[in-house]
């Protein structure tokens, strides 16, 4: 198991400013439809995401990540975040409405693949879960998977995939590409059909989950699979110091 890969704060200053619009427009979508009252949210960073679920009336919205992440700097109260290691078990011994796991297992070696999926499903009966496909490139990308292979990690405990979240986000252009590209909606099967009608008619299972993209984003994908993880990730720090610097000057001349 390879050891934990350090994040540095440019990485979380580039992942807050990139995500948190994903995130209001998923809480749009997702709390009006599922009507979460708590969210547990894996791999959180800094709890952007979850500062939207409370902005959109979620109640209860906590976060688990590696011990890497400073907590000086979160968006959730502290007594909501727990540093955990996410290649190893975890169990906070207590059930939510909705897990949520964005751009996470792609960072873990691919030997905690299942592991990190059974711990997902301990903790609820409903996941949002999407993770970076081959070829997509970031920091650290280690686990890059096809989409049907996390479809068949969850349908082995019993989770049903649904496709109502990239149906509804696909040409929404204020989502980055990897949250509307690549999640899916996975729900326990003895629950199915409590679900609205809206989210049973997107039902994926037992098909297999289809690749999407534009065409940028299938340009991306060819030109970077080739790529050793090493340079990728070389690639990924420049692409975001840059990203940042550039915002901090942006700032600094507004002001």
């Amino acid at each position: 198991m390879s050891e934990i890969h350090p994040y540095s704060e440019d990485f979380f200053d580039y992942m807050d400013r990139s995500a948190i619009p994903s995130a209001q427009e998923f809480a749009k979508l997702i709390v009006p439809l599922l009507h979460p009252s708590s969210v547990l949210d894996v791999g959180c960073g800094r709890g952007g995401w979850l500062r939207e679920w409370k902005a959109a009336g979620v109640k209860t919205a906590k976060g688990l990540d590696g011990p890497y992440v400073p907590v000086k700097s979160l968006h959730i109260p502290i007594e909501d975040f727990f540093a955990v290691d996410l290649s190893t078990p975890f169990r906070l011994g207590e059930k939510f409405d909705l897990v949520t796991s964005f751009e996470v297992a792609e960072h873990l070696d691919p030997s905690c693949s299942s592991t990190f999926i059974s711990s997902l499903t301990a903790h609820a009966d409903t996941v949002a879960f999407s993770a970076a496909t081959p070829g997509q490139g970031g920091e650290n990308h280690i686990n890059e998977r096809p989409l049907v292979f996390w479809q068949e990690q969850f349908a082995s405990l019993g989770y049903e995939a649904y496709d109502v979240i990239r149906l509804a986000m696909r040409n929404n252009r204020t989502v980055d590409p990897w949250y509307r590209f690549n999640t899916i909606l996975y729900v326990k099967r003895n629950i199915a059909d409590r679900l609205p009608p809206s989210v049973q008619n997107t039902r994926i299972s037992p098909k297999r989950i289809e690749e999407v993209g534009n065409l940028g984003w299938r340009l991306r994908k060819l030109v970077l699979w080739p790529l050793p993880v090493s340079a990728v990730t070389i690639l990924a720090k420049l692409n975001y110091l840059w990203l940042n610097r550039a915002h901090r000057r942006k700032l600094s001349n507004a002001s």
